[in-house]
């Protein structure tokens, strides 16, 4: 990438992390967040706003100018800037990173970071030097960005094919590429990586709050270690995207319930409702981080239910509110416009053709499906294995309020997967392919790297 692309590119990419970031630190009266952990969260909180924004545009049929795209990333750093800044002179915040566990200088750790590294440079290289040649890139998210830009809105989208899927992708590269000034075929996939590469730093930094330093980029390394995670960071699909939401959901619930941060609930709450708009599956992501929410909740017994009550509200409100957004959008802009019946085969969130015949039968495949690509398709390393033989340390696991978190949103990942497959059309879609099951294990791979370290080496003493 030439000198003078690379400075627009990271001035665009500045604008919403910017505003994600002032929004952050205008929620975080108390604790202030390490840089690296900050402008992860702000780059992701940012992206998903400008996903929303340009909703809302479509909404009510206004055009992409470049005005109006960038108003609200331009608004709220004038706005909130001035209010950080006195705030932050009135109570100055308490570091973060005191949670971290205390660590002394290993030399195993650059043995580590020299392997993090080598593969950081590879996502970024073979992601801005391949343009997109992946086939759902072609022929849904990149086209249909490409189309937004063109016509500078979003009224072709119901003429689109799999018009069912949610906009969040093409809608950020659209925003990217009308701030760029052209469609760029290989700067449009910027945010695949670094969507990964923000997780992994966010994945580091959680584990920085149970264990220690070796141990945190450790995790990291698991995560690596995957060929699929790391082709998926340099591919343009949208699966890498919804496993940052999806996740950093599920961390940031665990933070708040473990260190009492009402930041983090709120960002779990945007974050959730984001995910609904990445990918179909998001809404069940967003049924499920409710669901731990809810477990969460009742776990607490020295709180209130009034109290209860307002945690709940405070993450529900966002997240209901963008998924609810776009389904609405969904239903005026597409259902209704429907001139034929979707195809039986083709993914869609309103025409499962929900069966209860073969029931049994369906849900032992579709687990031999799981156990064959967790543990033989040469995917994801050696990490299901060694997940498994963790989880025999039963002990360790009692005690940790984190780790029992995190297998709960592990079982009401693979409740809804097996339901889903079992019970809807899409059970064939994993029955006669390898992939869609591998992608769909991709969005909560990372926890599996996240629980194998913390069962292993946190160094938290309490369950509560």
């Amino acid at each position: 990438m030439p000198l003078n692309d690379t400075l627009n590119v990271l001035i665009i990419l500045a604008l919403p992390t910017i505003s994600g970031l002032c929004l952050i630190w205008s929620m975080n009266k108390t604790h202030q967040l390490p840089w690296p952990l900050a402008v992860t969260l702000g780059f992701g909180l940012g992206t998903g706003l400008v996903a929303q924004w340009l909703l809302i545009l479509s909404i009510f049929h206004l055009p992409f100018s470049f005005f109006l795209i960038n108003l609200p990333f331009l608004v709220i750093p004038i706005l909130l800037c001035g209010r950080i800044l006195v705030q932050r002179r009135r109570t100055p915040p308490a570091p973060l990173i005191e949670w971290a566990k205390k660590s002394t200088n290993n030399p195993v750790d650059y043995a580590l970071l020299s392997f993090i590294f080598i593969f950081v440079f590879f996502i970024l290289w073979r992601a801005m030097n391949v343009p997109v040649v992946d086939w759902d890139a072609i022929s849904t998210e990149v086209f249909r960005a490409k189309i937004f830009f063109y016509s500078q809105s979003a009224h072709y989208y119901s003429s689109t094919s799999h018009n069912t899927y949610p906009l969040h992708m093409p809608f950020v590269q659209t925003w990217f590429s009308l701030n760029l000034g052209e469609f760029h075929e290989q700067y449009v996939k910027i945010f695949y990586p670094l969507y990964s590469l923000s997780f992994v730093l966010f994945l580091y930094y959680f584990l920085r709050c149970f264990c220690s330093r070796t141990s945190s980029l450790l995790g990291v390394v698991l995560l690596l270690s995957s060929n699929f995670y790391v082709y998926h960071s340099c591919a343009a699909y949208r699966d890498i995207t919804i496993m940052y939401y999806n996740c950093a959901a599920i961390l940031l619930l665990v933070l708040w319930h473990c260190r009492g941060i009402r930041m983090f609930l709120i960002l779990a709450g945007l974050f959730s409702g984001f995910s609904s708009f990445v990918k179909l599956e998001g809404t069940g992501y967003l049924l499920n981080h409710v669901l731990l929410l809810l477990i969460i909740l009742s776990t607490m017994r020295a709180e209130s239910n009034r109290e209860k009550l307002r945690h709940f509200f405070f993450f529900l409100t966002p997240a209901g509110i963008i998924c609810l957004t776009y389904h609405l959008f969904q239903y005026f802009e597409v259902i209704l416009k429907r001139s034929v019946t979707a195809s039986q085969m083709e993914a869609d969130l309103y025409n499962l053709h929900v069966t209860f015949s073969n029931v049994l039968p369906r849900a032992v495949s579709i687990i031999l499906k799981y156990v064959d690509n967790m543990f033989f398709s040469f995917n994801w390393n050696i990490v299901w294995f060694l997940l498994i033989i963790s989880l025999f340390n039963t002990k360790t696991i009692v005690k940790q309020m984190a780790t029992k978190l995190m297998l709960i949103a592990f079982l009401l990942y693979f409740g809804m997967y097996l339901a889903g497959f079992t019970l809807t059309k899409h059970y064939y879609w994993v029955i006669e392919t390898n992939t869609i099951l591998s992608r769909a294990l991709l969005q909560i791979f990372p926890l599996a790297c996240i629980l194998i370290i913390l069962i292993n080496f946190s160094e938290e003493k309490s369950a509560s």
